[in-house]
């Protein structure tokens, strides 16, 4: 199945042409296509079949008589468990009053039908068809792992980044509580120990950069108050606001409004649309 061997199959841009045809049939199409210049592979059995479709192949050429059970079933659970990228061509040799149901040419996926007789030159146009359209699929799949390597060194990054800067934060946390316990009456207390622990929430989510490449954020509900949330949205968002000389007027209830929520993450949503 394509499952473990079968991903070796759609891992080799220079494998055959795989063949299954009995007698002369299998034979002739074989030397056709050699001719032709491609790589093929006759195989005169079952076994030998399934062999060569997990060592890999770029295309089935496979004959109606030779499509029976449990060949037919092993065939289309392979084919179903190609990766996303792949869609391995099948090129069908039947008789014109002979097709196979429809359920099993729509279990094969990108099948073509070849109705006998058949001329060379038919046949050697359907296989190249086939492998343009099988190289199209390998060029998908380059680029899809090309992407995956890039995600990966992204992470890499951002983790190292995350590191680096949870340095320095240690010295300026504990500078910061050494103020409040020699009871200074700095007005700013208050709001450096709520912007350093913002700072350091960000960088835990640049840490866990799993969570980031799923674009999933992990939420702390917590007891607060939705004027707690605005005041350091505002707080956050002051220094955008007072550089643009944009006037903000703020209507709460004098009553505490009462929340479970995240208020670090809403405090952000709404500094950023204060921001911009």
């Amino acid at each position: 199945m394509m499952g473990g061997a079968g991903q070796e199959l759609t891992a080799r841009n220079d494998a055959p042409v795989l063949i299954h045809a009995q007698g002369r049939d299998g034979e002739l199409s074989c030397r056709l296509l050699e001719a032709a210049g491609h790589l093929c592979v006759h195989s005169r059995s079952e076994a030998l079949f399934f062999d060569q479709l997990g060592r890999g192949c770029v295309a089935v050429l496979i004959a109606q008589e030779a499509l029976c059970e449990p060949l037919a079933s092993r065939l289309c659970a392979a084919i179903a468990a190609q990766p996303p990228w792949s869609d391995l061509p099948v090129l069908l040799v039947a008789q014109r009053e002979r097709r196979p149901s429809p359920q099993v040419l729509t279990a094969l996926g990108n099948v073509s039908v070849l109705n006998r007789p058949m001329s060379p030159e038919a046949l050697a146009s359907a296989v190249n068809a086939a492998l343009r359209a099988r190289e199209r699929q390998f060029q998908v799949r380059d680029l899809l792992v090309a992407q995956t390597e890039q995600t990966r060194r992204k992470d890499e990054f951002l983790a190292t980044l995350a590191h680096e800067l949870r340095n320095p934060l240690a010295p300026l946390r504990n500078a910061v509580s050494i103020r409040k316990l020699t009871g200074s009456d700095d007005p700013f207390q208050d709001m450096m120990e709520r912007q350093l622990g913002l700072l350091v929430r960000l960088i835990d989510d640049l840490l866990d950069v799993a969570r980031i490449s799923r674009g999933k954020l992990v939420l702390k509900p917590e007891p607060t108050t939705l004027q707690q949330i605005l005041h350091a949205a505002i707080e956050t968002a002051s220094p955008t606001l007072e550089a643009g000389a944009h006037p903000l007027q703020l209507a709460l209830p004098e009553t505490p409004l009462p929340m479970l929520a995240d208020g670090d993450r809403l405090s952000q949503v709404f500094s950023n649309l204060l921001s911009n």
